[in-house]
Parts: C-alpha cells; sequence; structure tokens
C-alpha cells in the first residue's frame, strides 16, 4: 500500500473509533440544572443592621465537560445572598462587592446581581459567588449567610 492508502485507512479507522465511542456514550457532556425556582415561596427578610444575608438562589452556573470519564472542565455552582450593606458602603464601580473599608462587614462577597429595598427603605444587595458542589448540595433558599454548614466552610 502507498503512504496515501495508509493515511486514508487511518482516518477510516478514527472515524469508525469516534463513532464507536460516541455510539457507547464514551464522550459525553453532562448539564445539570438545578433551580430554586418553583411555586411562589416567602424570602425571609435580612436583618437591618447587615449581620447576615439570606440565600436567595443556589444554581450550576456552568456545566462541566467529561471524556471516557476524565473531566476536561469542571462544574461550577453559585449561591446568591441578598443582605442590607453596611451604613457608608457604596456600591461598587466594577460589580465586584468585597468586604473592605466601609463595606468591611458585608455578610459575602462576589459580584453585585441585582438590589432594591425592603419594605422599611433599607437598602438591598444580591450578591452571587462560587460555591463547591458540597456546599450547593446542602444549602436552601432562606438559609442565613454566613452559614454554619460544614461544607461551605471552605469557599
Amino acid at each position: 500500500m502507498s503512504g496515501t492508502a495508509w493515511v486514508g485507512v487511518a482516518i477510516v479507522a478514527l472515524i469508525l473509533v469516534g463513532v464507536a465511542a460516541v455510539g457507547a456514550g464514551g464522550f459525553a457532556t453532562t448539564s445539570t440544572t438545578t433551580s430554586s425556582e418553583g411555586p411562589a415561596m416567602q424570602l425571609s427578610s435580612p436583618p437591618a443592621d447587615g449581620s447576615h444575608g439570606i440565600v436567595t438562589g443556589i444554581y450550576k452556573s456552568k456545566s462541566g465537560v467529561s471524556i471516557f470519564g476524565w473531566d476536561i472542565t469542571s462544574s461550577t455552582w453559585e449561591a446568591q445572598v441578598m443582605f442590607v450593606p453596611p451604613a457608608g458602603c457604596g456600591e461598587p464601580a466594577d460589580t465586584e462587592v468585597v468586604a473592605d473599608g466601609p463595606c468591611a462587614t458585608v455578610p459575602a462577597e462576589g459580584r453585585l446581581s441585582g438590589g432594591g429595598t425592603d419594605g422599611e427603605g433599607n437598602r438591598l444587595w444580591n450578591v452571587a459567588f462560587e460555591v463547591s458542589e458540597a456546599c450547593q448540595d446542602v444549602l436552601a433558599v432562606n438559609d442565613r449567610w454566613p452559614t454554619t454548614k460544614q461544607e461551605c466552610a471552605a469557599r
């Protein structure tokens, strides 16, 4: 056989292996959607003193990719926490809430994803941040943040 024929045989063999792997489930993209949406529920109000926040959502923010059982990219999970920011803590210019200066006592650091006011006129911030899969598994909407759940300790 000539060199060109061997190249053709190799290409056909790779195609057959790929088709067999896909048919056997060797290539997999797993996508799990976890949502706290559902029937309307009453959210607890965070305290006006900003001492802690309330979890308002937990979800998978990015699905991972796995080939032959090897993780190529990992999944990531996020939680959202609503809280009253401390007095003097201004809205960040770049959407990143950092516990520093007048904002040193914020109960959660991360991306400012929303805000508003509560029934008493207090400012509310909703901050999204990455959590581990184990933390995501045990958190629930209306939980306090920071939490005492061990799975969430190493954030």
